[in-house]
């Protein structure tokens, strides 16, 4: 991360890498490396919207995987956006896999939804691998929260097509069950539909492939063009 002008380049200044990003200019609030740590955290972005800490009419998206439905925080954080009437959806992208257990290991309910609407709040299951129905139940949930001020549930089904880490084998994964979920890879299927339509052409999808390779270049040579950080800064913005 370069110094410039007595800062540091990158997100968070260089500070915990991916694990803890917040970019306020895309509207990150904040991330957190422990599972289900965004549910803990929702709740208090989302009073302070309320409170009028944010833009007018907005809405906070917290995004979690079956994994940390499986934590306790999960219903406390149901309970109080309920109780509390906030600006919040839940967004569960249930992709099948907690790091290297299947989900069905560790939940005896097979949806996830079913748990959230016995908080008493609206909940919907959406195939998670259907761009315009994931798009189309976002914007209709995101209308409904401003309009009535009550939370709101999405659980997306989809399935982790890649393993828990890059040196993973899969070597404990279904490999049918993985093959039939590849099948209905979202992009694919995207393009596809595109491609069918006549929205898109072959050479506009290698046109989008090409933006997208320039795109992951520059980042990437941006990041190995950034010196590290002074490890004095190790000691800034600890509260703990």
């Amino acid at each position: 991360m370069a110094e410039v002008l007595g800062r540091v380049d990158g997100y968070c200044g260089g500070h915990s890498g991916s694990l803890h990003i917040s970019a306020r200019e895309l509207g990150v609030v904040l991330t957190s490396t422990i599972v289900g740590g965004g549910l803990s955290l929702a709740p208090g972005v989302a009073l302070a919207q309320r409170m009028g800490q944010g833009e007018q009419g907005g809405v906070v998206v917290v995004f979690f995987g079956d994994g940390a439905a499986c934590e306790g925080i999960l219903h406390e954080s149901l309970n109080l956006a309920v109780q509390w009437q906030l600006p919040l959806l839940f967004v569960c992208e249930n992709n099948q896999w907690q790091a290297y257990v299947h989900r069905l290991e560790t939940m005896g309910e097979d949806a996830i939804y079913r748990w959230a609407h016995g908080h008493g709040l609206e909940t919907q299951r959406i195939d998670g691998n259907d761009v315009d129905a994931v798009g189309e139940a976002a914007r209709q949930a995101v209308a409904a929260i401003r309009a009535d001020s009550q939370p709101r549930f999405l659980e997306l089904l989809t399935y982790r097509q890649r393993g828990h880490l890059e040196p993973d084998d899969l070597a404990y994964v279904d490999h049918a069950e993985r093959e039939r979920w590849l099948q209905r890879d979202p992009i694919a299927l995207m393009t596809e539909r595109l491609k069918r339509e006549g929205v898109l052409q072959d050479k506009d999808f290698r046109i989008i492939e090409q933006q997208v390779r320039q795109r992951i270049d520059a980042a990437q040579t941006f990041a190995e063009a950034s010196a590290w950080p002074d490890p004095q800064r190790l000691l800034q913005h600890v509260y703990a």
